[in-house]
């Protein structure tokens, strides 16, 4: 992929775009993985990440490569640490 830019490492994969909004499957480049943030019930911060948020989204996240414990067949949502969400801030500008 051209004119790409790696903004840091999630999950141990490194990831190339972090935004607020839902990127639909229509707009995505292929050649990247999408998961979507998941916020918590109460407060509204950053609470997991999964393939799939119906409600709460807080935002989305393309990376290069695949978040694999995410990949199954499964519905799968790996909760968040402090600083995971704290690198969610960091990179969002929110």
């Amino acid at each position: 992929m051209k004119n790409v830019v790696n903004i840091g490492e999630f999950f141990g994969v490194p990831v190339q775009c972090l935004t607020q909004f839902r990127i639909q499957s229509s707009y995505q480049i292929p050649g990247l993985y999408y998961y979507h943030i998941r916020a918590a019930d109460e407060g509204g911060e950053p609470a997991s990440l999964a393939k799939q948020v119906w409600v709460n989204h807080f935002g989305t996240l393309a990376t290069f490569k695949p978040i694999e414990s995410l990949e199954s067949n499964e519905p799968i949502e790996l909760v968040l640490s402090q600083e995971q969400i704290d690198w969610i801030y960091e990179h969002s500008g929110l």
